[in-house]
């Protein structure tokens, strides 16, 4: 069960793979990971993701596509700065209809070793203060699942996960 990390030469393509993270990723997004506009089409919101993930437009952006067993569960959209890889938007798939392969270790062994092959010695994922995805990584970081040294702090109404090498 091997993870491939690969950068996109161009933006990911709104295709079925795209539709399938999407998918997997809506009940994420409604309860506060994205903010929607109030009354939102399915359609806009799907429009307004697919924006985030693709029309970012921030200094030295990076897309990435994270594969397990040849099979697409993620796309990123983040950028590198100050030696940190940041994921700032992202569709997360589901594997045998689980998301767990993000809380095994494995993964984010594979994820240090290819942050540390960009030239990178941290990793950061930023969302929204107290929703889905910080509860998450805060009580996987605090079950020693992830590697690195974990800082949380919150910014201008960002948190920042923060993974030190």
């Amino acid at each position: 069960m091997a993870y491939t990390f690969t950068l996109q030469d161009t933006p990911f393509a709104q295709d079925a793979t795209f539709d399938r993270l999407y998918a997997d990723s809506l009940d994420d997004f409604e309860s506060g990971t994205v903010n929607f506009r109030t009354g939102a089409s399915e359609s806009d919101k799907k429009t307004q993701v697919y924006t985030f993930l693709t029309q970012g437009r921030y200094e030295n952006e990076k897309l990435i596509s994270i594969s397990k067993d040849d099979v697409v569960c993620m796309y990123i959209q983040g950028w590198i700065k100050n030696n940190t890889l940041v994921w700032n938007n992202a569709v997360t798939g589901k594997i045998s209809n689980s998301k767990a392969y993000c809380s095994e270790q494995a993964f984010h062994e594979a994820n240090k070793t290819w942050v540390q092959s960009q030239g990178c010695n941290a990793w950061e994922v930023h969302c929204i203060p107290d929703n889905r995805v910080d509860t998450f990584f805060v009580s996987i970081s605090n079950a020693g699942r992830t590697v690195g040294t974990f800082t949380r702090t919150v910014e201008n109404d960002v948190c920042k996960l923060r993974w030190e090498y």
